[in-house]
């Protein structure tokens, strides 16, 4: 089937960013038709959202004190990577996911060079659209488990970071 299937990708992009005084923002969204067209029909690419979009704003405070900046991105549901060929009862798949980031970055007072970054993240999405564990395809299950199910890898929801940087 893979060898008489081809690829249609088409899609469309728009994007804003600017600035007013110290604010600063941006915006991207992006739609795609992303499907394997094959002799039984056409189907979604596995994995590929078909909208997503980025959004981010910051604002530079007066002297001394950081830059507030806000981020976020956005993909809609996709298919996991074995909805086509794990055989499974029901398809797998992840719903929409919204990641949302916010980061103070500023000079270290009194040291010249001496930066930092603060940042924390949280994602909404639960997993990640890649099946994990030991039951890649339906046919390994134990049949007196029941149907099997598609495990999907778990995501990292919620992460909080600091650097420091220093310039000579």
């Amino acid at each position: 089937e893979l060898q008489n299937s081809s690829i249609n990708n088409y899609g469309y992009n728009t994007r804003v960013e600017g600035a007013l005084g110290r604010f600063r923002y941006g915006l991207s969204l992006t739609g795609a038709h992303s499907r394997r067209e094959t002799p039984a029909g056409e189907v979604p690419l596995a994995v590929a959202p078909q909208f997503f979009g980025n959004a981010r704003a910051s604002y530079e405070l007066p002297g001394n004190l950081p830059t507030i900046a806000l981020a976020s991105s956005f993909m809609g549901p996709r298919l996991a990577d074995r909805a086509h060929n794990g055989s499974f009862p029901s398809t797998p798949g992840v719903g929409a996911t919204l990641r949302l980031r916010a980061t103070l970055t500023g000079n270290v007072p009194e040291v010249k060079g001496r930066s930092y970054r603060l940042s924390a993240e949280y994602i909404t999405g639960r997993n990640s659209p890649y099946v994990a564990g030991p039951l890649q395809f339906a046919g390994m299950s134990d049949p007196s488990a029941g149907p099997p199910v598609a495990e999907l890898a778990p995501s990292n929801r919620a992460m909080a970071f600091a650097g420091l940087q220093y310039d000579v």
